[in-house]
C-alpha cells in the first residue's frame, strides 16, 4: 500500500493565505504534498468568487460546522469540518491575525494528541514557536512550533544578515538604523488612509524602537547565545499608498568596507532583487505584470540600486528597498512547512521556488 502523502491545512485566505494556498496547491506535486486544505472562516458573498478559485486549485473547502448552511446558500459547499481538517493535516499554517489565541483554543491539544504535526504562524505571534527567516537562521529550527516573522522584518533582516552576519557575524554589527514607510492599508482591503500616521513608543520595544527591529534581533538571538545585544533600532510611519512598504536603512560596521564590495554582497543573495525604479508603484506594477506566481514578489526584498552608498571610511552601508508586500514571507512559510515534514529534504524542495525569484525589476 504506497505511503500516504501529507497534508498541509491553511487556516485563513487573507493577504497571507490565499497566495500561500495556491504556491502550495500548485507546486504539490514537485514538493511531495498530498492535499492542501484551507479553512474560511467568515460567508462573505463579495468573497465568493475568490473562493471558487481557490477550490479549483484543487484545495479542500473547510468550514465552522454552523457556518456550513450559510456558505450552502452562497453556492459554495464545504468539503470538511474546521476540526476534521485540523485532526487530518500534517502540518498547519494559521495565515491569522490570532496565531496565538488559536495556539491555546486549538493548538496545543493537537499537538498531544499528535506529536508529529507541526504549526506555523505568521507576523508578530511572538511565543507562538522559533522565530523564522528562510535562509537566515535554518539551523535554528526546533520543535513543533514556529514564528514566520512579518514582511517587514524578513526585509530588515536580509541586509543585516548579507551585508553582516555572512561576513563577520555579529561582532562586526556596531550598530543598524532602520527607517519604514509602511503603506496605510492593502490593495485588498476597503480601508482608506488619506494622512501620514505615525506609529507610538511602545516600552515592549524601547530598545528596539518598533516590532520589527524587535522581531529582528529575535531571529538573529537563534544564531548567537539569547542575552547577546544586537545593536539595531526601527522607526515607523505609516503613509497613504497600499501599494508597498519601503525601508531605508544605514547599517555601521567595524570592519570597513568598498562600496564594490557591499555591491558584490548584495548582488550574491538571490533573494534580493535590484530594481532601478524609484517608486513603489512602478515597481509594484512590474511585479503585478511579470510575476510568475500571482503578482507575488517572493524576493526578501527589492532593492534600489542607485540608493546604495558607502561612507568613505568605509564603515557605513546605507540603502533603499522596497518590501514585497507580504510575499517575502511566503518562501519562509512553504520551507517551514517542508523543514517539519523532513528536515533532511526541504532545502532542496525549495529549489523548486528559484525560477519564480526575480533577478531584475
Amino acid at each position: 500500500m504506497a505511503k500516504r502523502k501529507p497534508r498541509v491545512h491553511v487556516v485563513g485566505t487573507g493577504t497571507i493565505g490565499e497566495p500561500l494556498l495556491y504556491l502550495l496547491a500548485e507546486q504539490k506535486k514537485e514538493l511531495g504534498l498530498g492535499k492542501i486544505s484551507f479553512h474560511k472562516r467568515t460567508p462573505l458573498v463579495e468573497e465568493v468568487g475568490k473562493v471558487k478559485r481557490m477550490i479549483e486549485t484543487g484545495a479542500v473547502f473547510a468550514a465552522d460546522e454552523d457556518k456550513f448552511s450559510q456558505f450552502k446558500e452562497l453556492g459554495l459547499n464545504p468539503e470538511l469540518t474546521h476540526k476534521e481538517a485540523l485532526a487530518r493535516a500534517d502540518v498547519i499554517i494559521d495565515c491569522t491575525p490570532e496565531g496565538n489565541k488559536l495556539k491555546e483554543k486549538y493548538y496545543l491539544a493537537l499537538s498531544k494528541k499528535y506529536p508529529e504535526k507541526g504549526f506555523i504562524a505568521q507576523g508578530s505571534e511572538e511565543g507562538f514557536g522559533v522565530p523564522y527567516v528562510w535562509t537566515v537562521n535554518n539551523k535554528a529550527l526546533d520543535g513543533r512550533f514556529i514564528q514566520v516573522v512579518s514582511c517587514n522584518t524578513h526585509q530588515l533582516v536580509c541586509p543585516i544578515n548579507t551585508l553582516v552576519l555572512k561576513h563577520g557575524g555579529i561582532e562586526n554589527l556596531k550598530a543598524g538604523k532602520f527607517f519604514i514607510a509602511r503603506r496605510g492599508s492593502d490593495i485588498s482591503e476597503d480601508k482608506l488612509n488619506p494622512g501620514v500616521e505615525a506609529e507610538p513608543a511602545k516600552s515592549k520595544y524601547r530598545q528596539y524602537g518598533t516590532h520589527q527591529a524587535y522581531d529582528a534581533a529575535r531571529v538573529i538571538k537563534t544564531l548567537y547565545a539569547e542575552n547577546i545585544l544586537i545593536p539595531i533600532h526601527s522607526q515607523i510611519i505609516k503613509v497613504p499608498t497600499q501599494y508597498m512598504h519601503a525601508m531605508l536603512f544605514d547599517i555601521e560596521v567595524r570592519s570597513p568596507i568598498h562600496y564594490q564590495e557591499a555591491l558584490a554582497r548584495l548582488e550574491a543573495n538571490p533573494l534580493i532583487v535590484f530594481t532601478n525604479l524609484k517608486s513603489s508603484n512602478r515597481v509594484f506594477a512590474r511585479a503585478r505584470d511579470a510575476s510568475k506566481t500571482r503578482g507575488r514578489i517572493l524576493n526578501q526584498t527589492v532593492f534600489y540600486k542607485p540608493s546604495l552608498d558607502v561612507s568613505e571610511d568605509g564603515a557605513r552601508i546605507r540603502g533603499t528597498c522596497f518590501t514585497p508586500q507580504d510575499g517575502n514571507a511566503l518562501l519562509s512559510s512553504v520551507a517551514a512547512a517542508l523543514w517539519l515534514l523532513d528536515p533532511n529534504t526541504y532545502k532542496e524542495k525549495m529549489k523548486v521556488f528559484d525560477r519564480f525569484l526575480f533577478d531584475e525589476i
